[in-house]
C-alpha cells in the first residue's frame, strides 16, 4: 500500500485554492509511491533498537562492514572522486568533497562511517522512528549528517532544477526488496544522481536458497530477523535488477555476492544466490567511459557471450543468416531471370535470322 506524499498534498491544496477541485482529486487518486506502508510500519516498530547489536538489528550490524567496503571499492573503481572539483581528500578523510545520498538509511549504520570519512551525507528513510534514532545517535557521536524523513521521489521533486543539488553517489542497501514500485524507486534514483555519479544497490536474490535461509530460516527458525520483515515475492534477481535499472537509465555492470565468512561477518563471493550487490553509472556515462578506456568492444562481446544474452546472440545469428539467405535468394532469382531473358533473346534472334529478318546484329 502506498501513502500520499507531502509534495502531492501541497500541490492539491494549491489546486483547491484555485477552485480546481476535479484536478486536485484526480492528482491524489492517480498518485503512486514507491513506499510500501506495511513494510514501513514493520520498521517503525524497531525504532530505538537500530543501534543495539544484540537486538533484532544485530544481523544487519554484522552485515555492515562488507557493505561499507563494497561502496568504498566502487567509489574507487569508477574514479568518482576524480570528477569532484576543489577536492580536499586526505588519508583520514578520503571522501571529502563527495556528496552521498543514503536511501533507506534506517538508523544510520552506513551513513555514519561514510560521514566520518569526510563525505557530505544526506540520509533519508520513510520511517520516522528510524530517522529519530539515527539523528540521536549521530548527535551523541558528534557526526554531522543531514537526516530527513521522506521518500526518494519526494527528495527528487524537491531538488529538481537546483544547480549542484544532485549527488555524486547514491546507494540503497537492503531497501529495494521492500518498495512498492521498483520502477518509481529507480526513476527517483536516476533523478537524484549526477550524470557522472555512481549508483550502488545491495539486496536479496529470489531463489530457493534465499527462501530457505532468509525468509524461513532467519525469520521463523532462528529468529535472527523479526517475522514479517521480508516478502519473498519482492526479492529481486540480478537480471531483473539490471533490466529495471537499464529502463531507468542506469547501467549496472558490476555484480558480486556476499556470503558468510568462517571468521565471522561476510565476504565477497561469485555466488549471488542469497545476498548480492550491484554498481554502475548513468547509462551514457558508462558507455562513454568504456569508449575512453578502450573497452567498449570487449564489453559488447562480453555481454553477447554471457549466459544471460545467449538468446539474443542466437537471435542475431538467425537474423544474419536470414538476411544472407534473402540476399542470396534475390541474387539467384536475378541471375535466373537474366539467363532466361538472354535465352529468350538469343532464341528470338536465331528465329529471325533463319526467317531472313534481322532486327539487330
Amino acid at each position: 500500500m502506498s501513502v500520499i506524499s507531502g509534495t502531492v498534498l501541497i500541490h492539491a491544496r494549491a489546486l483547491i485554492q484555485e477552485n480546481n477541485h476535479e484536478q486536485a482529486v484526480s492528482d491524489i487518486m492517480s498518485y503512486q509511491s514507491s513506499q510500501d506502508q506495511k513494510d514501513t510500519a514493520q520498521f517503525d516498530k524497531l525504532g530505538a533498537q537500530w543501534w543495539d547489536q544484540n537486538g533484532p538489528m544485530g544481523p544487519l550490524h554484522h552485515f555492515t562492514p562488507i557493505r561499507l567496503q563494497f561502496i568504498l571499492d566502487m567509489i574507487g573503481r569508477y574514479d568518482i572522486a576524480d570528477h569532484i572539483s576543489n577536492k580536499a581528500q586526505s588519508e583520514s578523510q578520503p571522501l571529502s568533497g563527495l556528496r552521498i545520498l543514503d536511501i533507506g538509511c534506517g538508523g544510520g549504520l552506513l551513513a555514519e562511517p561514510l560521514a566520518r570519512l569526510g563525505a557530505r551525507i544526506t540520509a533519508i528513510d520513510a520511517s520516522a522512528p528510524a530517522i529519530e534514532a539515527a539523528k540521536s545517535h549521530a548527535i551523541n557521536q558528534g557526526v554531522e549528517i543531514d537526516y530527513r524523513c521522506c521518500l526518494s521521489e519526494e527528495l527528487a521533486d524537491e531538488i529538481e532544477g537546483q544547480d549542484g543539488a544532485k549527488f555524486d553517489v547514491v546507494y540503497s542497501s537492503e531497501v529495494i526488496e521492500h518498495v512498492a514500485s521498483r520502477a518509481l524507486f529507480l526513476d527517483a534514483i536516476r533523478r537524484l544522481v549526477t550524470n557522472e555519479g555512481l549508483v550502488v544497490i545491495t539486496t536479496i536474490n529470489r531463489t530457493l536458497a534465499s527462501l530457505a535461509t532468509v525468509k524461513i530460516g532467519a525469520e521463523y527458525i532462528t529468529g535472527h530477523i523479526p517475522k514479517g520483515t521480508h516478502q519473498f515475492e519482492k526479492f529481486v534477481t540480478p537480471t531483473e535488477l539490471q533490466d529495471d535499472c537499464l529502463s531507468a537509465g542506469i547501467l549496472l555492470d558490476h555484480f558480486t555476492g556476499f556470503v558468510p565468512s568462517v571468521r565471522g561477518g561476510f565476504r565477497t563471493s561469485s555466488y549471488m544466490g542469497v545476498n548480492y550487490a550491484a554498481a554502475g553509472l548513468m547509462f551514457w556515462r558508462q558507455i562513454w567511459q568504456m569508449v575512453e578506456d578502450n573497452t567498449f568492444i570487449s564489453e559488447i562481446f562480453s555481454f553477447f557471450f554471457s549466459g544471460r544474452a545467449i538468446n539474443g546472440l542466437l537471435l542475431c545469428f538467425t537474423i544474419v543468416n536470414l538476411s544472407r539467405f534473402i540476399s542470396e535468394f534475390i541474387t539467384n532469382i536475378g541471375e535466373i531471370c537474366f539467363h532466361l531473358f538472354m535465352n529468350i533473346t538469343q532464341s528470338c534472334h536465331r528465329r529471325a535470322h533463319h526467317s531472313g529478318l534481322v532486327f539487330w546484329t
